[in-house]
């Protein structure tokens, strides 16, 4: 019944300012503490939904049918050819959109969905952990004294060995939040909104404090790792780097070709690598920002199944 009474009332020639939605959806992300990079991609793809709200369906997104979401769904299937997941994450920003903005007409839709299982997420691909060796390998590639930017990008992926950090962590941290002395970086800018402290070794520490001396901006409130203009470094920019350095190690066969190793990877073996060397499970926990120290323990669980098990089967051949 709803749905037949906003297609009576419903005037054909509606228009809008797109604008005004995604400013005041940014607005209200930003109170909820969303990062600053997360929120940019939620933006890309709000005034994809817009501009067809605006231009196809030409209608107001709080006057939309339960038909109109689903025409707008096969249009990014059908016409923009995203794949599943992109398709999950605009399904989830619909849901995130509609509940900030206070629109109620996005349920009914929302509802059949969760009843049809058409969003469901996929399981998600393991990936491997790293080792000291393998960071080794990576550094080496990196390093070269006659290109800045290739000692930055070794100098960070060093930081996030070390750490154990998000890679956004990292890269939202500020000259102000490190203490060059003992080598601390304080993260403010966690998934979990919680803050923490985490430190370097010495010669991560000497890597750093000479890559900020060429940092273009030195202000406290200037970017930790920067762009040769300053500016902040993009995640992307990163993943590539890394990935094509592993690419390069598998051609060269210094790693395995059948390992999936990608730049979390980083984290996961830092945390991996705590463990074995016996540091506390509570103490990783606090030291990798997990909520849960359930979450800490999958990774000790995984080690010592997977070398149990190897073993096992070792011994048997």
């Amino acid at each position: 019944m709803k749905e037949v009474k906003r297609l009576i009332a419903f005037n054909r020639n509606e228009q809008y300012n797109i604008e005004e939605y995604v400013e005041r959806y940014k607005y209200e992300r930003e109170l909820d503490g969303i990062a600053k990079s997360t929120l940019q991609i939620d933006v890309t793809k709000l005034k994809v939904f817009l501009r067809y709200c605006n231009l196809t369906l030409k209608r107001k997104p709080e006057n939309l049918t339960k038909l109109d979401f689903g025409k707008f769904f096969m249009y990014l299937s059908n016409e923009r050819k995203i794949a599943k997941n992109t398709e999950i994450r605009y399904y989830n920003l619909l849901v995130m959109f509609y509940k900030v903005m206070k629109f109620d007409n996005f349920e009914e839709f929302e509802t059949e969905c969760k009843e049809r299982k058409r969003f469901k997420k996929f399981d998600k691909k393991h990936y491997d952990y790293v080792t000291t060796q393998d960071m080794d390998l990576i550094f080496q590639k990196l390093y070269n004294k006659n290109n800045y930017t290739q000692d930055r990008d070794a100098v960070l992926l060093r930081t996030l060995w070390d750490t154990g950090c998000r890679v956004s962590e990292i890269l939202n941290s500020r000259l102000k939040d490190y203490d060059s002395k003992n080598g601390v970086i304080v993260i403010t800018k966690s998934k979990n909104y919680t803050e923490r402290r985490v430190i370097l070794a010495n010669d991560t520490k000497e890597a750093l404090n000479y890559i900020i001396t060429k940092n273009r901006n030195k202000n406290d409130n200037d970017y930790l790792f920067q762009k040769l203009n300053g500016e902040q470094i993009n995640r992307n920019a990163i993943y590539r780097v890394f990935n094509a350095c592993v690419k390069e190690l598998k051609a060269e066969g210094k790693l395995a070709k059948n390992r999936r190793i990608v730049l979390h990877s980083i984290r996961h073996g830092c945390c991996v690598n705590l463990l074995t060397k016996g540091v506390n499970l509570d103490e990783v926990s606090r030291y990798m920002g997990h909520n849960r120290v359930e979450t800490t323990m999958i990774y000790a669980h995984n080690r010592e199944r997977t070398n149990e098990s190897l073993n096992n089967i070792k011994n048997i051949l």
